[in-house]
Parts: structure tokens; sequence; C-alpha cells
């Protein structure tokens, strides 16, 4: 991409005359610079026109944003799929900044990152040493944020399961992935360096001719380039001021974390019209007759459906997508009302009311799953399990999510359906909370008469149910305790460490070809996708909640090992939302890591009445250090709901007691190796 170099004078990076020189309008040199299209590209990275991302390259100034920018992505600047077709980025110029999860990608060929010393997934705390190779600055306060980096796997295998370890080197199809090891505080400003990286001789990762134009204070002449260079003295300033010298760099930019507003606000604006149009009412809702057939023993299986205030276009079936026009805001206007189904079973046997359980299903799935759940819950708890559908990632939606992986352009077709299934939640909870509502129907009245639901509500989910279900229960005024079991934050963390996201990855890679681009297409959704799972709204769960809410005490219980829901994701969501772990969470020699569960507090002591968070070993392997799925062993995805411990950890945290140690006198729940 660059031509050549012509320096009219030397240049001396650290020299304060030079310094001075420049904050005066003079430059130490000149280099000639030759750039595809300045304005519409990064020019930074050898690896494609959208990076480094993210990178406030793609923002514009809007007055009218809680951040003061707006998303400014080019058509012409997005991966093109197999039929070359870009991706149309008009849904993604709406926000007001970046995912603050959003994985951080840079190509540099010949990069060997155990030799450059980067942090590894292994060793989180490493990213935060005084000299470490990257540095992730808070351009706010000051301080680094936590992170580790990767190769992506991608380039050594053709399908998921060849993809087994990353490359030791990078070439120019290998993303350098850095991940924040927490999501990034919501309109924050924040840098990226990179410095003294070496390659596999050992030789130092030289800078790109368009990033020394602005760290060796070079005039390129061109028009676009000069017109950042003041805020990327800026950037230079900043890392300066936190101990990282300008002549060190081999790379730094800038990028904004999108507003709370930004990725709550879509939502939380649906859920206080439709429950302004609610008042004090309960939802309307009609009973079917009761199917005695194929029921859980003990229970009674009453299914039926209520009507929620519709957010979507046309009827809100699959495909559908917010009726929020194109305007900046994005909020949704009501869009007459739709119907959603829900499945609830009842214990037959109840002489007394109780409490309910909203429950949030798995992948792709539905509300039966609420029967299986009624299986367990009904003996042990003696309560009534409702569940409804997550439109946008239900089995329903499955033919269009495959139709959107040809042309991810649709991709909002997902976070907009959920935000949708968010509200038919929290309607659903509203009904078995209001005593107008479930309670008044006589499918869900007890032995003796009266209702058997006595308003008390709290929400369990498995999976799925897990990274959607935080999001739910920060938004909610009807239950303050949810129980998230193998659950995450972070779609674009997750995916490729899931055996779930298999099928799915061999048609993106028929669609997108190209490595590095499939790596930005996961990063482009993540921007979307925080509007809808628990990653836009876990920094408001447990404390700091967003407005009309009051906190959620949360439970995670996860199984080491998952082959479908990554550990590091799940570990992302107790350090973000500050829910502390129960030590020792894994028999000693258990994790690769140097410190397991780094940067997340321990539980202070038992019995325990707030958050926490368990880890359940059924002795499978660890999990791969590389984006990759784990493989071998048995899957303990859905082992806990077969252990008596994690059962009654679960049992204890809904019904509001003080929770003991779940695994007391051992060194790790489940079954752990010592």
């Amino acid at each position: 991409m660059l031509v050549g170099v012509m320096l009219g004078a030397a240049c001396s990076s650290g020299d304060p005359d030079a310094a001075e020189a420049d904050s005066e309008g003079q430059l130490d040199g000149t280099i000639e610079l030759s750039l595809d299209d300045p304005g519409l590209c990064e020019h930074f990275d050898a690896g494609g026109c959208m990076l480094p991302f993210p990178s406030d390259h793609f923002t514009v100034a809007d007055d009218r944003s809680a951040t003061g920018l707006r998303l400014a992505i080019d058509a012409a600047a997005t991966p093109v799929n197999a039929e070359g077709v870009s991706v149309d980025p008009g849904e993604w110029n709406r926000n007001d900044g970046f995912s603050s999860a959003s994985p951080i990608l840079v190509v540099l060929p010949g990069l060997d990152p155990a030799r450059s010393g980067l942090a590894p997934i292994t060793d989180i705390a490493a990213s935060l040493e005084e000299g470490a190779p990257i540095v992730l600055l808070d351009a706010d306060t000051g301080e680094r944020v936590p992170y580790f980096a990767e190769l992506d796997a991608g380039p050594t295998g053709a399908t998921p399961s060849e993809r087994t370890a990353a490359p030791p080197v990078a070439d120019e199809e290998t993303a350098l992935i850095i991940r924040p090891a927490q999501s990034l505080t919501h309109g924050h400003r924040h840098v990226v360096a990179l410095r003294d990286l070496l390659d596999a001789d050992g030789s130092p990762i030289p800078p790109s001719e368009g990033f020394r134009a602005y760290r060796d204070r070079l005039d390129s002449g061109i028009d676009q380039v000069e017109a950042r260079r003041g805020t990327m003295e800026v950037v230079f300033a900043d890392l300066a001021e936190a101990g990282v010298a300008r002549e060190d760099l081999t790379m730094a930019w800038d990028f904004t974390v999108r507003s709370t507003e930004d990725a709550t606000g879509r939502l939380l604006a649906m859920r206080d019209d439709a429950f302004g149009d609610l008042g004090d009412d309960a939802p309307e809702f009609v009973v079917d007759p009761v199917d005695t057939s194929d029921v859980p023993a003990g229970a009674r299986v009453v299914t039926g459906r209520y009507t929620v205030p519709n957010y979507l276009t046309a009827d809100g079936g699959p495909g559908e997508v917010l009726n929020n026009g194109s305007g900046p805001d994005g909020i949704p206007e009501r869009n007459g009302s739709r119907e959603a189904r829900f499945i609830c079973v009842v214990p037959t046997d109840a002489t007394e009311a109780h409490g309910a359980v909203l429950f949030g299903h798995g992948l792709l799935g539905g509300a039966e799953e609420v029967r299986s759940v009624g299986d367990l819950a009904v003996p042990l708890l003696d309560v009534t399990v409702c569940g409804t559908d997550w439109i946008g990632m239900s089995s329903d939606d499955l033919g269009s999510i495959l139709g959107m992986l040809a042309d991810f352009s649709d991709f909002r077709i997902i976070p907009d359906r959920l935000q949708q299934a968010h509200l038919q939640f929290l309607y659903l909870g509203r009904l078995l909370a209001h005593p107008e509502g479930l309670a008044s129907d006589p499918a869900f009245a007890r032995e003796g008469g009266g209702p058997v639901l006595d308003g008390s509500v709290e929400y369990v989910g498995a999976s799925q149910g897990g990274v959607l279900g935080g999001a739910t229960s920060a938004v909610t005024t009807d239950w303050d305790r949810a129980a998230l079991v193998v659950p995450a934050q972070n779609y674009s963390l997750l995916l490729d460490r899931s055996v779930d996201f298999d099928g799915f990855a061999e048609v993106v890679a028929t669609s997108y070809p190209d490595p590095v681009d499939r790596q930005v297409l996961l990063a482009l959704a993540q921007q979307l996708w925080d509007r809808g799972e628990n990653n836009g709204y876990s920094q408001n769960l447990t404390t700091d909640p967003l407005p009309g809410t009051e906190p959620t005490d949360v439970l995670i219980l996860a199984s080491f090992g998952d082959h479908q829901v990554a550990n590091v994701a799940t570990d992302m969501l107790a350090r973000t939302a500050g829910i502390p772990v129960r030590t020792p969470g894994l028999a000693e020699g258990r994790s690769p890591d140097r410190e397991a569960f780094w940067g997340i507090e321990p539980v202070e002591s038992w019995p325990t009445s707030g958050s926490f968070y368990v880890m359940w070993d059924f002795g499978s392997p660890p999990p791969p250090t590389a984006n990759v799925a784990p493989r071998e062993g048995d899957d303990p995805h859905g082992a806990a709901s077969e252990d008596p411990q994690a059962l009654l950890a679960i049992v204890s945290f809904i019904t509001g007691e003080n929770v003991n140690d779940p695994c007391p006198a051992v060194a790790a729940c489940g079954n752990p190796t010592e």
C-alpha cells in the first residue's frame, strides 16, 4: 500500500525541541505515502481496510449522541462475501461508539507472540505489567485495562474441527486478537498501544509507514491524513502520561466505547412504553385447555398465549427487525401487539401458594424446555416454572439466521428480535407476579382452592438462557434474583470456542472465505449484539442499576471445560458484574492459568446472601488456550443438572436463603481431581 519514503530532515521523536516545533504546527520531515483511500480506510495496518478495529477513524462528530460521536463506516470498507456484496453498515452507523467487549483486531505479519511476550489467556495479569508490549488504556481514567492477546486459529484449519491451535507466528491471513478481560466502561475513550514487538528471529516488527507519519512527525501531504494529526497527538500524550514512550511504538490508536444509553436505551424505551401502557393491570392472556398427557409426575402442564406490545416490523415473525426507521437513536415505535406463548409446569398437589420461576431456554430452543426443567423443579422447589421463547435465537429463527450468514448486512435480525424477546419475558414475569395474572385462572389453582402463585418471581436461565437472562434481569422490576447456569457474556469471544458454532462457522466460511474478514464480522456482530445479550447490561446488573430498576443478586454456576459455553466468557461476566467466586474454584493443577479466576474476588464468607460464582469440575479436560472449541472427553455442559449439590445451591439461592458453601471440605465442586 505504501510506495516509498522521503525524509526532508532527521526525525527525533523523543526530542523536546521537536515536540515544541510540532505544537507550533511544524513537522520534522516529510513522508510519501500511497494510500488506496485515506478517507475511507484505516491506514496503519496491512490486514485490510477496517483494521485496526475498532478505531475512532470510523466515527464522526454528532452532538445528538451521549458520546458526541456516531459511527461512520463506509460500505466500501466492510467485508465482501463470495458474491461480491459488501456488508451494509447502515445499522452499525447508528451506534455512538463501539462495543464494550469488542475484540481489538490488527494484522502484523511475522509477529511472534511468545518472543514478544504478549499476555496470553493463561496470564491476564501480565497485561498490566509496566513493560507489557500491548497497553490497553482507559484514557478517561488513565488506568490500564486487563486483556489477553491471541493469534486467530482460523487460518490453521479449513473446518472448525480442524482448528486445534493458533499458529506460532502471524502471517497476512492471521489476525492478532486483543480481548478485554472485562467489559470496557461505557462512554470512555480507550487507547491501544503496541510496542517492542518481535518476529520469530527476534527482530523488531517495524511500524507501518502510515503510522510513522504520525509517530515521527512526518508530513504526508495528504489532506485526510493530516486532518487526523491533532487527534493522534492526543493519543501520544495519553500514552506518555501512562509511561509509554512515543519512539517505542509500533502502532497506536484510540476508540470510544458506546454509551450506556446507546447499549440499553432501546430496550428501556420499549419497557417503559409497554409497562406505561399496561399501568397497574396484568397483561391480557388466554389459557389453553389443560393437556394431561405426557406431563411430569406430580405436575400439570399449562399452556397459553399472552398479548405483548409489538416493537418489530410487520407481525414480528422470524427475520423481522425493530420498528425504528433510520433515525440516529433507533428508539422503536410500537407497531400494534403480538401474541407470545407460555408453557408452565404447575405442582398438582400444592396446598399453599408458592413462588414462580421464570425459565430461559437454551440455544435455538423453545419454551418446551420448561417441561424437562419441571421434572426437577416441581419435586425440589414446589414452585411453578414458566417459560416463553427467546425470539431471535429460538428454533423458529434458525432459517432466517442461516440466510443472514450469506450476507451479514442483515445481522440485526438477531439482536433486534432479542430485545422484543426480553420484553416478552418481562411481560410473562408480570403475569406471574400480578394477582390478576395467571394466578386468577383456574388452571393455576391449588388443592383446596385459592391461587397456587403467591406473586414472587425469580429467574433461572441455562446456557443461552444464562447468556441472555442477565440482560433481562438488569431491566426487570418484578424479580431481584437470577440463577444463571453455564452462562457467559460476549458472543464474539464465545463463538469460536463453542462446538455449537461448528455448523454456522462452515456456512460463514463459505460466504466469507477470508479468515481475517471472519474475525471482523464477529467484531461487527458484537457491536449490535450488545443490545440483546448480557454484555450490554452486565455493568449495571449487580450495582449501578439502570433507570427504574434495582440491583440483582446473581448466581453463576459453570462447568469446567464446557464444550459449549467457554469458561473464559463466564469469567468475563463475573469480572464485569463484580460477582465473587467460591474458592478454591478448582483443585491445584487443574487450570492452565497462572492464576485461576484472576481478577475475580473470592466469596468473603459462608453462608452468603448475595451474588456468587461456583465452578463445577466433572473431570473433563481443561479448555484449550486458543480460540478453538474443546472436543476432548465428555462435555460437562449439562452435568450440573444431575448434581444434587448444584441443584441445592440453586434452590437455596432462588428461595432467598443464606447459601452455605455448596461443596464444603473439598477443593472443587463436582468431581474434583485432587
